[in-house]
């Protein structure tokens, strides 16, 4: 696991900020958090919004372009899937599954680049636990499963996932 603080520059932080927290940027609903399964559908504080920048092999966003600056600084290769997150606030901090973000993750580093800071964390099955800071980039190997939670400080955590070679 490594972690890097002031990831970005400042002006380039508040570039993604306003674009991706506005309201004009395009989150899509999703009925459950990791799994499509009868439990997290049967929960109703088990849903997210969230933006597919890449997947498949594939750009699934214009959008994409606002995140050069990060893909330049990790020295990505090649993408394997990009995803955004925004997970609303709940009156009582909630955890979700362990996962992992592709099926196939050998050779493949995940990144977790975090928006804004919140009192949610990002928790590895190896045993770290990472709060949620901003323009702060945890980076691990895509076979760690990790977990994310719920914020109860602000109206909502927001973060890019990155899983590239």
């Amino acid at each position: 696991m490594k972690l890097r603080d002031n990831f970005l520059p400042e002006d380039e932080l508040l570039k993604l900020q306003e674009v991706m927290m506005s309201n004009t940027f395009p989150w899509y609903y999703n009925s459950f958090k990791v799994n499509n399964d009868a439990y997290e559908q049967s929960r109703l504080d088990y849903y997210q919004f969230t933006h597919i920048f890449y997947k498949d092999g594939k750009e699934m966003s214009y959008l994409i372009k606002l995140l050069e600056p990060i893909f330049d600084k990790l020295n990505v290769k090649t993408l394997v899937k990009v995803k955004a997150n925004c997970n609303p606030y709940t009156p009582e901090k909630l955890s979700f599954p362990f996962h992992t973000d592709v099926k196939k993750p050998e050779g493949i580093t995940t990144n977790i680049f975090f928006l804004n800071a919140t009192n949610a964390k990002t928790v590895l099955k190896t045993g770290e636990n990472v709060v949620n800071k901003e323009n702060r980039m945890l980076s691990f190997p895509a076979a760690i499963e990790h977990s994310g939670s719920t914020c109860t400080d602000v109206k909502a955590r927001f973060l890019i996932n990155i899983n590239y070679i």
